[in-house]
């Protein structure tokens, strides 16, 4: 009986008994398919549903997604690789260091321990006082009712101010703010008479008494209070005669430290004529300069001015204004 010979598959391969075919170049030599040949054909589809390379285990090499602290397949290193790195590598250069850049080192490993630890305090501590803001305010006032007690007219005066703004566990005391104005305002704090005088002035914790708001504005002004100048200045312009020409000098006063509103009313004095002699050009000055500084109604006032200066006037208010104006 003699034996049939084999069909010869579509592709012109042999295939073993698992239905894989076999790379070898077939006997015809009119179909010289190659290794090559086979790879292409089963990375492009084109083998046929008979080239059984569909079936072939290629092995799929695990590809890790990179992540913030992981780190590509390519480059990872196997436990024995980094062993052998740090044996063969790393050990034996910190070993070659010399004694002095092995000590700067651990100097500078202490030195970033340092500036992690202040910063971690720092927002802790920071974090405390945000969120108990009230107590914060108690504590403080505890401490200022302490040292104001001993006499201490800077503790009197911030303890005034926290009463008079109402902050912290307590509410606005005006009364009690100025009892604390007032002890410091009689050991010679200048803030603290400005506030005596504005509360004699306004009655705000005390009976409105216009003599004593000119006693203590006096005192803070000649101290270099220049809100208490200002007020002190505003007062007399509405008093009597004698008054009023005392007020123009408080107000240069104030007008020449940099105080815009005194700046506006100088110039408006000068303007009119009131408590000083009539001068255009002056007043054209401080107009410009409050105006630098910000002060409303100051602008319209310069305009106005302006239309009536004729040229000499106009370069000599430039030439006044020069160093007055805010640049």
């Amino acid at each position: 009986m003699s034996r049939k010979p084999p069909e010869k598959p579509a592709d012109g391969f042999r295939r073993s008994s698992a239905g894989f075919p076999e790379v070898r170049q077939p006997s015809s030599g009119g179909d010289r398919n190659t290794l090559a040949h086979v790879v292409r054909a089963g990375l492009s589809g084109n083998a046929g549903p008979a080239s059984g390379l569909e079936k072939l285990p290629f092995p799929q090499r695990p590809v890790a997604r990179p992540g913030l602290f992981r780190v590509p397949c390519h480059i990872r290193r196997s436990p024995i690789q980094q062993r052998r790195f740090r044996d063969g590598i790393v050990t034996p250069f910190v070993a070659s260091l010399p004694p002095v850049s092995r000590r700067i080192e651990n100097w500078l490993c202490m030195f970033w321990l340092y500036i992690v630890a202040v910063a971690v305090a720092v927002s802790c501590v920071s974090a405390r006082v945000v969120a108990q803001p009230a107590e914060s305010y108690g504590g403080a006032m505890r401490w200022y009712e302490r040292e104001a007690r001993t006499g201490s007219p800077s503790a009197s005066f911030l303890l005034g101010l926290l009463y008079e703004r109402g902050e912290g566990p307590r509410t606005r005391d005006p009364e009690r703010a100025f009892h604390w104005f007032l002890q410091a305002a009689r050991q010679g704090h200048p803030q603290a008479q400005y506030k005596v005088g504005t509360a004699y002035q306004f009655g705000s914790g005390t009976a409105v008494d216009r003599d004593d708001a000119l006693v203590w504005y006096r005192r803070a002004a000649r101290q270099g209070s220049v809100e208490a100048t200002f007020n002190l200045a505003h007062m007399l312009e509405n008093g009597n005669g004698d008054e009023r020409s005392e007020a123009i000098g408080w107000y240069v006063k104030a007008a020449r430290e940099g105080y815009g509103p005194a700046q506006l009313n100088l110039g408006r004095l000068y303007a009119h004529g009131e408590g000083a002699e009539k001068d255009l050009a002056e007043a054209w000055a401080w107009f410009r300069a409050a105006e630098s500084r910000g002060v409303e109604g100051a602008s319209a006032a310069r305009s106005q001015v302006e239309t009536v200066l004729d040229a000499a006037q106009r370069a000599r208010a430039e030439k006044l204004s020069a160093d007055r104006v805010l640049r």
